[in-house]
């Protein structure tokens, strides 16, 4: 079987996995800091040699699905992308991100600020316990400023490409930050956040071990 190769999401590093159970064999690949003015596709464009195995399985969380479908779109032979809590298509994004295009709020806002403002919302909605409000929040921290602006930014501007190799689409219906009903069908989470790795983690390992299965 392929092996999956996990990219995180803006916030996240490979820790936001550590719920997942999957019958394959996985590698995280950590994003690194942009350099100045790069854009996503050079930024991809990066994470190829790290993968070093043929027709791989390329999974992303958010930013980090979004940094699948470009790896895709560049790199021949991917087997199946599969997308948690992101998106795929220009009609899935919300109207913030449409509104960032003109009025980038998140290169003016504080990174410390917006840190503290996204830490209090998700430590309200969501149903975690200790050590996942302490894991969330401490990569909340240890998150690059410079990865957070830059990748708002990109997600904003960003076009989908046409890649050559099927996309499976897991959302949540309480997805906040690309709200569930922008989404072109997905496979459902019931009650998915956006951050729904670290309490759905069961549910989206037996959906991505399906569609695993399925596709032998």
């Amino acid at each position: 079987m392929a092996k999956a190769y996990l990219i995180p999401g803006l916030v996240s590093d490979g820790r936001i996995f550590r719920h997942l159970s999957l019958d394959i064999e996985t590698t995280v690949l950590e994003k690194p800091v942009p350099y100045p003015k790069e854009s996503l596709e050079e930024y991809a464009k990066r994470f190829i040699p790290l993968i070093k195995d043929s027709n791989p399985v390329l999974i992303g969380v958010s930013l980090g699905g979004v940094i699948a479908q470009e790896i895709a779109a560049q790199l021949p032979k991917i087997d199946k992308v599969i997308l948690i809590a992101s998106i795929k298509a220009e009609k899935e994004k919300p109207s913030s991100l449409f509104l960032g295009r003109n009025f980038p709020l998140h290169q003016w806002v504080s990174v410390d600020f917006a840190k503290k403002k996204i830490a209090k919302r998700r430590l309200r909605l969501e149903s975690w316990d200790k050590e996942q409000q302490h894991i969330f929040l401490s990569m909340l921290e240890k998150a690059s400023p410079v990865l957070f602006r830059w990748g708002i930014s990109q997600v904003a501007h960003w076009k989908p490409k046409k890649i050559n190799c099927p996309i499976f689409h897991l959302h949540g219906t309480k997805d906040l930050i690309f709200p569930y009903k922008y989404i072109q069908a997905p496979i459902t989470i019931s009650g998915g956040t956006h951050f729904m790795l670290g309490s759905k983690g069961e549910d989206i390992s037996i959906a991505i071990n399906k569609i695993l299965s399925s596709e032998k």
